[in-house]
């Protein structure tokens, strides 16, 4: 049966006949389900296409309905045509009430039973069994010659059989089969050796998926196999639970169908006051419970300085049935207590968009990406040149100029890809902030310091994985050459137009592509985006002698053999020189004659090549529309044609004129071509073959440790009862840490040997157990480290906002998860959890500046999903939004007189007890938004209100004042989200603290069906997502300073309070010093003026302090200001510069820019040839 998140799936009861034979109903055929109404009909089709669905034969899951029974089916009729017949009535009776638990086991222990037993109508092999005929002529052949081999052949050759019956049934002798071979009928007495099954029809395969299409069992711990109603009918299987299993009969599933059944609401009574007393008194202590209880929904109480506003602007808006119910019950003399205290349930909680809304509530705004500072002064220096071309080149001069990055989108993809398979592209992990300041190097850094290795290997380790470092032989590579393919090819290329051949193959690449572009759950239209721009890095310095020593190799190589280019990848117009083709990127990937593939093949990275090779990648992929732009971009920008066609140029041209955003888009087409080779498949199969068995070793270890806990348990409650006799009836708390015996125990050990005895057992039990503890959360660390094939999304906010935390799942795992199943972490002490607390917090500070890789919540807009079906809307209609915007925003930022500073929109904190409301001010808001938002939805923002049409849509409190129904879903979030909306998936924002955090849970609405979901899972991973953000926050200095900077900012301070002293002619020494000059006699002052002292000059901060004057300490504060600005400057520069490839060191003693995963010498490959 097909399940939904692991439960059977319940189907509608069909409705009732209607009188009108004629009317039309709409049917699901695979459900038999049918409705009346087309609205019903759609709402379970749409039940149906979730992928939620589980094939429960197969496990396969993300699956829809339909595609789960298909699946279901196919496997059904694999069992019905292969599985014996014969067998499958005593494989069910040997299963009913089995116990074993694992599904493994079981298989293996059916397997195992069944493997030499045969039954009465089973279809089985014989072998040895020859008719009387040809034997007696063997017996004449055998007289007077030897025997041969064709005699021995044909006694040994197989013929079908069925057995008839088992005439004997011994138990120390071979059981015997009465056996009749179909091509003759003859009938025979054999034994085990001289049958056998047919191997196809008995593997442990069906026997899985009998047993899953057979059996059930409870949810229940310890609960048995249980043969489904069905199949213990058709083969008479007893049903009656045995008197030990009785109590897992209830919860036991008969593999029937289930309806969906309404539950009848409860209705809770409302007394009237009849001031006579209860016949049934309540106890004094429920009378105290009831009078300290508090409520979960917030509802007016009598209080009137927090009624006002909490009543108006409620944390969490309430369904409006349930509302009105409660206003209701408001008006009663003695509300019902039951009502008001009611939790949000499946049954209670409606959509989102369903729930009212109001802005003195709003959620903390997310942040915005901005573009590092070497990124941005590559920006700037590009509009410049841009502006002083003849024709200005308006449409790069309105990318560039945003401060904010574009293409995040590919940024997320390409980092996360990067860390997880790291290990296959041979790379370390780095952090998201370093990943985005490194490909913003610039040439300025690169003339000053020299080339950024973390860049560098980012592009190495990428290329590296798409062609393999073994080097083909001459008829290997002669042979690739004929065949127009580049030989040691890791990846699927896109099939061109009107090639069929490789269509099969394409879908097969898609259908990869989706499993791990869910990642950041791409949507494709992201490069139609505004871009982002970044600073470049030129690398032409000469690197190692390494490399000139490969050219040569490659030159020589080169002269042997006639150079042959694949006409497949190199087209014609690519070869030439003339003005055809408007860049030289043809001749650059094969730079002095030598293909690119070849130079990639031998990791011949330096000096520009691995720029060239980069090249000659994207030509494999050039016909495809998708990535059309971007890659004509490159060609354009990295080899131009007024340029020489050298590795230099492109080298140069890579780092002088690539924007970020570029280099972005170009970094994920290597990602999506890497995405369909055998290194990622063959990881991904290691990973879940490695999952499959921590899984087992996972339950191995729950299994051990609910055994040693029984064990402490036991002992521990022998010890308390005979240090306090009387006491048996009280379950003592049982101390993990506390190994050691008391002294009362010690006492009573040297008397009692019994009791030494259980104290020594409980010691033993107890180290276990915490050994236990241990490696159950090393498993859990590596369960989480090989989860890869997607990653894992938290939720969908009231808007459709997609919440992910990229540290969830995949990436090298830097905490702990808090997935424990031990049953009795109750009973730890409290002084225990204490002292753990403070060892964890010993243990922060040593390792806080490694426990985060990306340190953020991110957000991100609807789906398109979302936006066609919940917004009525599509990509193209609301991307319009996204580029007026932009546009307005360039240019009011170009027009300084109207131009307005785009301001978060201040959240005051309000304060209960003076019951404050907050007045709206849209002041702060920018001109830009203002007007889009006019423009496009006749939305107008005023200074303290919302109007939509004139009408008032949000007062000048912040309130809702129109209904609900009024607005669309757009414009919803247009108000909701100001000043700045996610209107679809390529927009993304972040939470970088941990007080926005906890903000937006308590912003999460639990009545909402999304929030509500949303919340649970943001709630499991809170703890862990502050204490990474918090590690971020902390390695990267935003909430503290530096010493060194520390001491700048005080020694500034120091200058600007004697600067000020002076200024206003308070400095003590200068008023001591003309005191002295009235006393003085007229001879000192005539002899100080002829022989005047000689000022010193200002060098360090202490003379400054002492005797600079304005000028000079004013020069000082300038000079540290600009120290204090530079080191600031410097802390991403330290991180990215300090990186290195420790992975690449130790397996192969140098990095890949290096060449460090080059194929080694050729020795190695002729002794293996001589062996072969």
């Amino acid at each position: 049966m097909v399940l939904y998140k692991r439960k059977q799936v319940t189907f509608i009861p069909p409705p009732a006949i209607p009188s009108d034979l004629s009317t039309q109903v709409w049917f699901i055929p695979q459900t038999k389900e049918w409705f009346i109404t087309y609205d019903e009909y759609l709402a379970r089709m749409d039940y149906y296409h979730k992928r939620k669905f589980v094939c429960e034969i197969t496990g396969n899951s993300c699956l829809t309905f339909f595609e789960a029974y298909e699946s279901e089916l196919k496997e059904i009729k694999g069992v019905e045509s292969n599985f014996p017949e014969s067998l499958r009535e005593h494989i069910l009776r040997f299963l009913q009430f089995n116990r074993i638990t694992r599904l493994d086991q079981l298989v293996d222990k059916v397997y195992s039973v069944f493997k030499n037993d045969y039954f009465p109508g089973e279809t089985i092999f014989i072998k040895g069994i020859e008719d009387s005929k040809e034997q007696q002529q063997q017996q004449l052949q055998s007289q007077s010659t030897p025997p041969t081999s064709t005699s021995s052949s044909s006694s040994s050759s197989k013929q079908r059989g069925i057995i008839r019956e088992k005439v004997q049934y011994g138990q120390s002798n071979q059981t015997k089969y009465l056996v009749v071979r179909l091509n003759d009928m003859q009938q025979a007495i054999v034994t085990n050796d001289n049958i056998s099954r047919d191997r196809n029809h008995f593997t442990k395969w069906l026997i899985k998926t009998f047993i899953k299409l057979t059996m059930s069992r409870s949810h229940k711990v310890g609960a048995p196999w249980v043969v489904k109603d069905k199949y213990a009918k058709k083969y008479g299987i007893p049903q009656v639970y045995p008197e030990d299993l009785r109590h897992y009969a209830d919860s036991t599933p008969t593999g029937e169908i289930l309806y969906v059944t309404e539950k009848k609401k409860r209705r809770v009574p409302i007394k009237e006051d009849t001031h006579e007393p209860s016949a049934t008194p309540v106890p004094e202590k429920r009378k105290k419970q009831i009078k300290t209880a508090t409520p979960t929904v917030e509802v007016s109480t009598p209080t009137p300085a927090v009624v006002p506003f909490r009543k108006k602007f409620p944390t969490h808006y309430l369904p409006e049935k349930l509302q009105k119910e409660l206003e209701l019950e408001e008006l009663k003399e003695q509300p019902s207590f039951g009502l008001s205290s009611l939790q949000p349930t499946k049954r209670n909680i409606v959509d989102d968009l369903q729930l009212r809304f109001d802005l003195q509530n709003s959620k903390p705004l997310p942040r915005q990406l901005h573009l590092p500072p070497n990124a941005q002064s590559l920006n700037n220096s590009l509009i410049e040149k841009y502006a002083d071309q003849d024709i200005p080149n308006t449409s790069e001069i309105f990318r560039l100029s945003t401060n904010a990055i574009s293409s995040i989108q590919d940024a997320l993809q390409s980092w996360i890809f990067i860390n997880i398979y790291h290990k296959v592209l041979n790379l370390d992990t780095f952090t998201f902030d370093d990943f985005i300041y490194c490909m913003g190097w610039n040439w300025e850094q690169y003339d000053e310091l020299g080339r950024c290795e973390l860049l560098d290997e980012i592009w190495c380790a990428c290329l590296s994985a798409i062609v393999s470092n073994e080097l083909p032989t001459r008829k290997e590579q002669r042979q690739a050459e004929d065949d127009g393919e580049i030989f040691g090819l890791n990846v699927q290329l896109p099939p061109k137009k009107g090639d069929e051949s490789e269509d099969v193959t394409g879908s097969e690449t898609d259908d990869e592509d989706k499993l791990l572009k869910d990642e950041p759950e791409t949507d494709e239209e992201d490069t139609e985006n505004g871009v982002v721009e970044t600073k470049e890095v030129v690398i032409v310095k000469d690197q190692d002698e390494d490399n000139d020593e490969d050219e040569e190799e490659n030159e020589a190589d080169n002269e042997e053999e006639p150079e042959e280019e694949a006409p497949e990848y190199i087209t014609s117009e690519g070869s030439d020189t003339d003005d055809s083709t408007p860049h030289n990127a043809y001749i650059c990937m094969n730079y002095r004659n030598i293909p690119w593939h070849e130079r990639l093949r031998k990791r011949n990275f330096k000096d520009g090549n691995w720029q060239c090779i980069l090249l000659g990648v994207l030509s494999l992929v050039e016909h495809v529309p998708h990535y059309k732009t971007i890659i004509e971009q490159a060609y354009l920008k990295l080899a131009p044609k007024e340029k020489p066609a050298t590795s230099s140029t492109v080298v140069n041209q890579f780092y002088q004129e690539l924007d970020i955003d570029l280099k972005l888009q170009i970094l994920n087409i290597l990602i999506d071509l890497i995405i369909t080779s055998p290194l990622v498949r063959n990881y991904i199969d290691d990973c879940l073959e490695q999952s499959s068995q921590l899984r087992r070793m996972r339950l191995d270890n729950i299994k051990d440790y609910k055994a040693n806990l029984e064990i402490a348990q036991k002992a521990n409650q022998f010890i308390c009862n005979a240090l306090n006799p009387g006491e048996e009836d009280k379950k003592p708390r049982l101390n993990y840490q506390n190994l050691e015996m008391t002294e009362a125990e010690q006492q009573k050990a040297e008397k009692d040997k019994e009791f030494a005895e259980q104290c020594e057992a409980r010691k033993q039990a107890l180290i276990k157990l915490n050994q236990i503890k241990k490696e159950k959360h090393s498993i859990e660390q590596k369960l989480t480290e090989l989860d890869c094939q997607r990653v894992k999304l938290l939720g969908k906010d009231r808007l459709f906002n997609r919440y992910w935390w990229f540290e969830n799942n995949g990436l090298p795992n830097l905490h702990a998860g808090n997935n424990d199943d031990d049953d009795d972490n109750d009973d730890d002490d409290e002084k225990e959890k204490d002292k753990e607390d403070v060892e964890d917090d010993d243990e922060k500070d040593e390792v806080s500046d490694e426990t985060y890789l990306m340190g953020r919540l991110w957000v991100q807009g609807p789906s398109n999903d979302d936006l066609r079906i919940r917004y009525n809307s599509n990509f193209e209609e609301s991307e319009k939004f996204n580029q007026e915007l932009r546009r307005k925003e360039f240019d009011f930022t170009h027009k300084p007189e109207e131009n307005g500073i785009k301001q978060e929109i201040k959240q005051e904190p309000v304060d209960e007890k003076k019951s404050q409301i907050r007045e709206m001010d849209f002041i702060p808001i920018s001109p830009a938004y203002k007007s889009t938002v006019q423009t496009i939805h006749h939305i107008e923002i005023t200074q303290h209100e919302v109007h939509k049409n004139s009408d008032i849509v949000i007062d000048h409190e912040g309130s809702l004042v129109s209904p609900l129904a009024l607005l669309t879903p757009f414009e919803r979030k247009i108000i909701e989200e100001l000043p700045d909306p996610l209107i679809n998936g390529t927009n993304w924002r972040y939470y970088d603290h941990p007080e926005d955090i906890v903000k937006i849970l308590s912003w999460l609405n639990p009545w909402g069906k999304r929030e509500s979901a949303l919340r649970k899972e943001l709630t499991l991973v809170k703890d862990v997502v502050i204490s990474n953000i918090e590690a971020r926050r902390k390695a990267l200095w935003m909430d503290g300073t530096p010493a060194e900077e520390d001491e700048i900012e005080n020694n500034i301070n120091k200058l600007k309070t004697k600067r000020e002293k002076l200024i206003k002619g308070e400095d003590e020494d200068e008023i001591e010093e003309t005191d002295d000059d009235v006393v003085v006699g007229a001879k000192r002052n005539l002899r100080r003026k002829q022989t005047p002292r000689k000022r010193q000059k200002v060098v360090t901060l202490e003379d400054a302090l002492q005797f600079g004057n304005e000028e000079e300490i004013t020069s000082m504060v300038e000079k540290l200001d600009s120290e204090l600005a530079e080191k600031r400057q410097d802390r991403d520069l330290n991180r990215v510069v300090e990186w290195v490839n420790s992975i690449a060191l130790d397996s192969f003693g140098k990095s890949l820019y290096e060449g460090g995963d080059k194929y080694k010498s050729s020795k190695t490959r002729k002794v293996t040839r001589k062996k072969l």
